[in-house]
């Protein structure tokens, strides 16, 4: 049944739901816990959203993005409800958006910089800090949920040296989980790559019962809003075939090269695929690659190893798909459909 507290009525009679737009406030990198948490966050589904990122440099403040992301609000002709402003270090509780709604506050305070403003309403900012506390996400041994079942339960596996770009805060917001999944958070912090790496499966085999699925995200990545739901639909619909496939992203340099490869070399559109093909691979970049973990356990440790040779490196990721393939008898796919971001710090750049 609909409450009818939290449903506006339009002119015609017509139900209208709440909407709000919800800014990112903060600097160009944040805090990857941070980011992280706001794959926790509740949106009621009688709330129609968009997200705007607003980064600013060192000699901007969250009061600066603020101002900016309120000018673009007012002047828009979409004319959102809400505009919920949310700063960067600001972990807010998991069902904050409902405690907004129904809030009689046109304008509120919530954390240390994070704000609402309410169209219309001219009254004093208040201050809600007892009802918008800070979650902070942890690492550790993850809690299964008993009520779960792990043929549609997916680990996140997150490696990361604690720092991510805002833009990857907004994307994880925006990110859908597939339908009927339970998905938990697995996060590594300041460790090399391949032991952060072994570390999340590690704490995923030690899960019982164990999950079907694990998907490694990299703290660069910006995948689309349904690249999750798109790459778990593939693997779902053909369980003998696919049993592990990622998007498709490029490397972080000019001109753009997929980070994808056959008989070692790196495909190319139009001469291995055409756009849309979900195409077998020897290999491809690990950091947002879905496979099921019963293939990962054949794989005898080491399963991730950066190799020194004398004409070139051999990654973690390379390495990890020799191994798969050797004792899988498998090979990954790469969903070209699937176009994933790849966000450079240093030029601030998404190839």
């Amino acid at each position: 049944m609909i409450d009818p507290k939290k449903v506006a009525i339009d002119s015609s009679g017509t139900f209208k739901p709440t909407t709000m737009r919800i800014a990112f406030l903060g600097p160009h990198m944040v805090d990857t816990l941070w980011a992280l948490s706001g794959m926790t966050i509740k949106l009621p589904f009688d709330v129609s959203w968009t997200s705007v990122c607003y980064p600013h440099d060192d000699n901007q403040t969250d009061e600066d993005s603020w101002q900016a992301a309120k000018e673009d609000w007012l002047e828009d002709p979409k004319q959102e409800d809400w505009l919920i402003g949310i700063a960067a270090g600001d972990c807010l509780v998991w069902n904050v958006f409902d405690k907004i709604r129904d809030s009689s506050h046109g304008d509120l305070r919530f954390g240390s910089g994070s704000r609402g403003l309410r169209r219309g309403f001219s009254g004093a900012i208040g201050d809600n800090q007892d009802d918008f506390i800070v979650e902070d996400l942890q690492e550790g041994p993850i809690e299964v949920d008993p009520g779960a079942d792990p043929k549609r339960s997916c680990v996140i596996c997150v490696p990361t040296l604690g720092k991510t770009s805002l833009l990857f805060a907004e994307n994880l917001f925006k990110m859908c989980q597939p339908l009927g999944f339970i998905c938990y958070l697995n996060v590594v912090l300041n460790q090399p790559v391949p032991e952060a790496r072994e570390l999340l499966v590690n704490r995923v085999f030690a899960m019982n019962p164990r999950p079907e699925y694990m998907l490694f995200l990299g703290d660069d990545m910006l995948p689309p809003a349904n690249g999750f739901q798109e790459i778990a639909h593939v693997i779902e619909k053909a369980p003998d075939v696919v049993t592990a496939i990622g998007g498709l992203y490029h490397k972080k340099s000019l001109p753009r090269q997929n980070l994808a490869w056959r008989q070692q070399k790196l495909i190319q559109e139009g001469v291995d695929y055409d756009p849309g093909q979900v195409l077998e691979v020897d290999g491809m970049g690990l950091d947002f690659t879905l496979m099921r973990v019963s293939d990962v356990a054949k794989i005898i440790s080491p399963r991730f190893k950066n190799v020194l040779t004398e004409k070139q490196t051999m990654t973690e990721d390379a390495y990890f798909w020799i191994q798969y393939r050797k004792y899988t008898g498998k090979r990954p796919f790469v969903d070209t459909g699937c176009l994933v971001g790849h966000f450079n710090s240093r030029d601030r750049q998404i190839y």
